[in-house]
């Protein structure tokens, strides 16, 4: 689920434009946006006029100026597409009605109407249009309630209050003093203490938890074979007391699951940290079906790179990405996203290349054998392509041998600082480099210079002074030494 599919499709199409622009770096052919879109010229002008409003209602400028055939995105230094998203959002009527339900657990038709001063037709169309959004979830509004499995509708409200910054989501769900006792002490429990993020994370989870407490028809299907597999976990067991404890508080009787509940939340969304984390995995059974999936997907990336081998740092960090990764996909269903999916897979992909891509699909298929009674949409299975993608990213960068450049602009004596330094900031950007200043008798994969040193050496020869074409040949004879190099 696209995030803008909260707004209104007009709000959904100024902000597919304001992307387009974006992602073209803030400017675009009148046509080739209008195409986009798909708009008539009319409808597609006043869209265009429509957004320099969102940026007054945001105090802030928001501008998308155009001549006949060009379209320029004028933004206020502090603005960001995200900026405007989150804007849209707060202000959506689904998104109001959503946080409305959470708040209240079951409120009648009528009551939404007068809510929100619209008319009953609305509320029918709006919870019509909700439904489509939540069925990726599994869940569904009907006679004006959340009905679903209980684990779900927890992860869906919490995958939609991480877009909102902390201070401004609803005070319920933010870090009060309040829950400092719990969140002190299940640190006390673990032997850790949680990071500012972490907190808030744990501070999100514990406020949809102590409103969803009050349900009366909540649904636990899926609970009970999880907490037969993990209720001798030795993290379950560590914080079941702490969980019982703090929510009794709050609710006279607490179902079964509730440990399960937060057990799965908390191995899934990285609230304790890599090394904590590894002095868990060192005991808890490797008969779990995260844990044996772990262990496939780990070894089989690093069998992939054999032989060379990562740090033991590096491999922590490694386990732990995936198993943060291996328990979301086991717990939880949808995903609740920002970004363009298909287009950070494909820029993904390109960034791994063909061998690695081919790993990527390998990792997908054990995932699906692994456990194969997860739901295996297109959609789920793009969103775990793109986490795995991110750790293979990851192991790459750990690996890779640097490609060390020599610059060597001793003919240049009176430029040689100003046009190194140009040099330095012009190929900062490129991962994977060492840059220095020449150095006779030491050997370099590269040395840039303007004439013939060392004929040992692999050469760059500059044309120019500071000149463009030079850096994207740069840029390019840097990559085929990467690949060869790796």
């Amino acid at each position: 689920m696209k995030i803008e599919a909260l707004l209104e499709r007009k709000e959904q199409l100024q902000i597919l434009i304001l992307r387009n622009l974006v992602l073209q770096g803030g400017t675009a052919s009148i046509n080739g946006l209008r195409e986009h879109v798909q708009l008539s010229k009319t409808s597609f002008d006043q869209y265009l006029e429509d957004i320099e409003l969102i940026g007054r209602m945001m105090g802030k400028k928001v501008e998308v100026q155009r001549n006949e055939y060009q379209a320029l995105l004028v933004l206020d230094e502090d603005v960001s597409l995200e900026k405007i998203l989150l804007f849209l959002l707060q202000e959506s009527l689904k998104f109001k009605m959503l946080v409305y339900l959470l708040e209240h657990q079951q409120v009648s038709i009528v009551r939404l109407a007068t809510a929100f001063n619209i008319s009953e037709s609305s509320v029918f169309r709006k919870i019509k249009e909700l439904n489509q959004l939540l069925e990726e979830f599994g869940l569904q509004i009907k006679n004006g309630q959340l009905y679903g499995e209980e684990l779900q509708i927890r992860y869906f409200y919490y995958e939609l209050f991480q877009y909102i910054p902390e201070d401004q989501r609803p005070f319920f769900l933010q870090n009060t003093p309040e829950k400092r006792p719990f969140i002190l002490g299940l640190g006390r429990v673990l032997e850790t203490t949680f990071t500012a993020s972490a907190e808030a994370q744990i501070a999100c989870w514990l406020g949809i938890t102590k409103k969803r407490l009050l349900n009366e028809k909540s649904t636990y299907a899926t609970l009970e074979e999880k907490k037969l597999l993990y209720q001798s976990d030795r993290l379950y067991q560590a914080i079941d007391p702490i969980i019982v404890m703090h929510l009794s508080r709050t609710a006279a009787e607490l179902n079964v699951y509730e440990t399960m509940m937060f057990y799965s939340f908390f191995v899934s969304f990285s609230i304790v940290d890599e090394e904590i984390f590894y002095q868990y995995d060192l005991t808890r059974s490797k008969k779990l079906p995260t844990a044996v999936l772990d262990t496939y997907i780990r070894e089989t990336m690093l069998w992939h790179y054999r032989p060379r081998r990562l740090k033991i740092k590096e491999e922590k960090a490694v386990g732990y990405q995936i198993s943060q990764i291996n328990n979301e996909w086991f717990f939880f269903v949808g995903k609740i996203e920002v970004y363009e999916r298909d287009r950070l897979l494909e820029q993904q992909q390109k960034m791994l290349g063909h061998s690695l891509t081919q790993l990527l699909e390998k990792l997908q298929e054990t995932a699906m054998q692994q456990l194969p009674r997860k739901s295996t949409e297109d959609s789920a299975l793009s969103y775990l392509m793109i986490q795995y993608a991110n750790v293979l990213l990851m192991i790459d960068f750990y690996i890779a041998k640097p490609v060390v450049i020599g610059i060597d602009l001793e003919s240049l004596p009176i430029y040689r600082i100003a046009f190194q330094q140009y040099l330095i900031r012009e190929l900062r950007g490129v991962s994977g480099i060492e840059i220095e200043s020449y150095e006779e008798g030491k050997n370099y994969d590269l040395v840039i210079t303007f004439c013939q040193r060392n004929k040992q050496q692999n050469e760059y020869y500059l044309s120019e002074f500071a000149s463009p074409y030079d850096i994207i040949r740069l840029k390019r004879r840097i990559e085929m030494l990467k690949k060869e190099k790796n």
